[in-house]
């Protein structure tokens, strides 16, 4: 008996490849996204820093360039950090389609590694079945009726 073959092994391949393809999107999305969080995160640390240096400097003399000078660069972190977080939100949303995606690739990969499971345990009763066909042939021509 020859060895064991599946039919459906290249497209098995196909499906392994596209199911490694999509967790590699879905890690680099799920980088990205902690990217953009570490960046809001240090724009709330900037803005922070910034309103305890505005405070604390309240009380000395200040002119009006410096207090504008203060306020818009507040006003850009505000909109920094208005567009970090659309930015989270996008992503986020982006990586929930990709574990969609990705669930979808390994499903159709698990059909066909169960597929291809049972034709090897088909192969294998095949080639007990064989053996002890075999093994009886040679009882029956050792041990065989002798004319």
């Amino acid at each position: 008996m020859r060895g064991f073959r599946f039919n459906l092994e290249t497209l098995l391949k196909h499906r392994r490849n596209i199911e490694e393809r999509e967790k590699a999107k879905l890690g680099e999305l799920n980088g990205q996204v902690l990217a953009a969080t570490r960046r809001l995160e240090d724009l709330r640390a900037l803005r922070d820093a910034l309103v305890r240096e505005l405070s604390a400097t309240q009380s000395a003399t200040f002119n009006a360039a410096e207090l504008g000078w203060y306020y818009s660069y507040l006003d850009w972190l505000a909109r920094e950090m208005g567009s970090a977080a659309d930015r989270i939100t996008e992503l986020s949303r982006r990586l929930e389609d990709q574990k969609l995606i990705l669930l979808e690739a390994s499903k159709n990969k698990k059909v066909l590694d169960r597929l291809r499971e049972r034709k090897w345990k088909q192969y294998l009763q095949l080639l007990e079945q064989d053996e002890r066909k075999a093994a009886e042939d040679f009882v029956v021509m050792q041990f065989g009726p002798r004319t």
